[in-house]
């Protein structure tokens, strides 16, 4: 049975339509569009694919879209996002990124007509239509796309160097071996300056510098996201198997509501662009293409630190990044 899902849930403010297909064992990874619309559980019928063609290639990617489609801004975008992620962690070979104008047409995509970890998107344009308005989606919001396409450059960049991404029973958005946090730190470094300085804007606004997590818990917790998933996601699956046609497809979807955890995952979002700004001030710029390696043999991130920046314990670096918040946060203030 392949069934496939799109799960609606409250990101920043948009309304984001995940897309994920699961085979059998339920394994594979989540690509993130997004849309306003709500849409029918119903079951599929037949393969019929949507209509794409390659529209710009880069040694790095390429992108497919339908024929209607004009991505400037996409392909703007995904240029941008391989650049900056090849400067920050190291070349990673190449992705397909497919767009389409209709999100049932994500159900369509047929796997094997694109790379591995190929990515499907919804269209700007699309999205815009969709949700009523273009506010969400201006010039000054480049970072959906972007930040999706970062967590597939993550999987193929860590694959290269020898970390398998092995299948996982539950949602992931990206790669299945590595915390979540290193692969939200690749996603947000693709992200617009501008959303970037939001988010700082916010939390610092709301004065809450002392509500994030701990260094140990943050390095080793789940993305708040997946645990309000997977909460709805066997019950999703049964209903998608009772409704799958002769065919064995089915199409679902889950409406996750995030009220009461939006501000446990902003402050996730937020710590983890300081833990990169921290370890960019503290160890350089190249210190992210040395985590990469690190994190490809399976070594301890804190036990890097502690021998990178000579502290003699967790608890120690623990407190460094506090102390690199604080000054941060008073920055902030002075320059308000």
């Amino acid at each position: 049975m392949n069934i496939k899902f799109m799960i609606k849930k409250q990101k920043l403010a948009a309304n984001v339509l995940f897309y994920m297909s699961f085979s059998l064992a339920l394994s594979a990874s989540i690509n993130t569009t997004a849309a306003e619309t709500q849409l029918p559980h119903t079951a599929l019928h037949g393969h019929e694919t949507p209509t794409t063609h390659l529209v710009y290639q880069e040694q790095a990617f390429k992108i497919y879209g339908d024929e209607r489609s004009f991505l400037h801004r996409e392909i703007d975008e995904v240029k941008s996002a391989a650049q900056v992620f090849k400067e920050r962690f190291g070349e990673f070979g190449s992705l397909d990124v497919v767009i389409v104008e209709s999100p049932v047409s994500l159900f369509h995509v047929e796997s094997t007509k694109y790379t591995k970890h190929f990515l499907p998107f919804l269209s700007y344009s699309a999205l815009s239509s969709f949700h009523g308005t273009t506010a969400s989606f201006d010039d000054s919001d480049k970072n959906i796309l972007s930040h999706e396409v970062c967590h597939k450059f993550m999987i193929l960049l860590m694959e290269q160097e020898g970390l398998e991404n092995v299948p996982s029973n539950t949602p992931r958005y990206g790669h299945t071996a590595l915390p979540d946090w290193f692969d939200e730190v690749a996603a947000i470094s693709c992200e617009s300056d501008i959303l970037k300085a939001r988010r700082l804007r916010d939390f610092y606004e709301s004065g809450n510098v002392e509500t994030l997590y701990s260094l140990s818990e943050f390095l080793t917790m789940e993305h708040p996201s997946l645990k309000a998933m997977e909460k709805e996601l066997s019950n999703l699956v049964k209903k998608a198997e009772m409704s799958a046609n002769a065919s064995g497809y089915a199409m679902e979807v889950m409406v996750i509501e995030e009220n009461d955890t939006k501000p446990l995952l902003n402050n996730y979002y937020v710590q983890t662009l300081l833990f990169d700004k921290f370890i960019g001030a503290a160890l350089g710029d190249n210190a992210m293409k040395q985590l990469v390696k690190l994190m490809s043999q399976g070594h301890s991130i804190e036990d890097w630190l502690m021998s990178e920046l000579k502290l003699d314990n967790k608890e120690q670096v623990n407190k460094a990044f506090k102390l690199f918040v604080d000054e941060e946060y008073r920055k902030y203030k002075q320059l308000g």
